[in-house]
């Protein structure tokens, strides 16, 4: 991806190349790593990385974390692994798609989860034809992104998703029944 532009977060203790167009990352990847209740150790994943600002900054605020990343756009993805290398991220990036429960599987189990997936039903005007991808479902909706970080999770791990407020039942109505408060924490910021 050859426009991009460098930029910083957290001041400055994240590096990040990201597209000139498009979905770029902002606050939102900014509050879901603050969110996530990871500890040093753990075993997370991101499911939609883009650049990798979420992972990013979940791992400047907690070193020594096991991070799994996956986004469904090549170029997308690569800048996310060019950007972990970049900030010294214990990441591995994988090109896929979170309608594949069983490449969740195989990169569980995590200890947390977490996702800041497109979450505006079908209908709902669109922002732009590039940002439409990034906030609205499609083919996979809300309870398909659920259920991909759920088939990673570890016993009694944490999802953790950004959405609106206008959406806060649907994220909580997507959990699976296998993914009751006894077996995992919801955390909707």
């Amino acid at each position: 991806m050859s426009d991009t532009t460098e930029d910083a977060l957290l001041d400055g203790r994240v590096h990040l190349r990201q597209p000139v167009r498009g979905f770029r990352a902002g606050l939102d990847a900014v509050l879901l790593a603050a969110f996530v209740p990871a500890r040093a150790g753990d075993q997370v994943l991101e499911a939609g990385c883009g650049s990798g600002a979420a992972f990013l900054c979940l791992a400047a605020r907690v070193p020594g974390l096991r991070i799994a990343a996956v986004e469904r756009e090549a170029a997308m993805a690569a800048l996310a692994r060019g950007n972990a290398a970049a900030n010294g991220a214990d990441a591995v990036v994988t090109e896929g798609d979170v309608a594949d429960p069983a490449l969740a599987r195989r990169l569980g189990p995590c200890d947390q989860v977490f996702a800041n997936p497109p979450y505006w039903p079908d209908g709902t005007p669109p922002p732009g034809a590039v940002r439409r991808a990034a906030t609205h479902e499609s083919n996979a909706g809300l309870a398909t992104w659920v259920g991909f970080l759920t088939a990673a999770l570890r016993d009694r791990g944490t999802v953790s998703l950004v959405l609106p407020a206008a959406r806060f039942d649907a994220g909580i109505a997507a959990r699976p029944a296998a993914a009751s408060p006894s077996r995992s924490r919801p955390s909707v910021c």
